[in-house]
């Protein structure tokens, strides 16, 4: 997703704010999209039992995005029942955690 380990220019790592990370956002949403809808070669997601061992959708939004999340939050993931993981792995609050 661009970030390899330890390869960052400069000693203080890689920057925090979203405008040095503009340019890799679209390699990153595609990953994610790819990934949660199963079209990354040799990797499967089973969405029924990753949401049964995150206790349901409420509890795997929490779980990825590291902390519980905000009303919007909750609004946008959530607002079908089951989280759509593809916007979950996308979204400016995963990509941040």
């Amino acid at each position: 997703m661009g970030q390899a380990p330890f390869q960052y220019p400069t000693p203080d790592g890689y920057p925090q704010e979203a405008a040095a990370w503009q340019g890799a956002l679209f390699w990153r949403w595609r990953l994610a999209l790819a990934l949660a809808g199963g079209h990354v070669a040799g990797t499967r997601i089973d969405e029924a039992r990753l949401l049964e061992r995150a206790g349901g959708p409420a509890g795997l939004v929490a779980h990825l995005l590291g902390r519980q999340p905000g009303a919007h939050e909750r609004a946008a993931f959530l607002a079908r029942g089951a989280p759509d993981l593809g916007l979950l792995l996308a979204s400016p609050a995963f990509q941040r955690c």
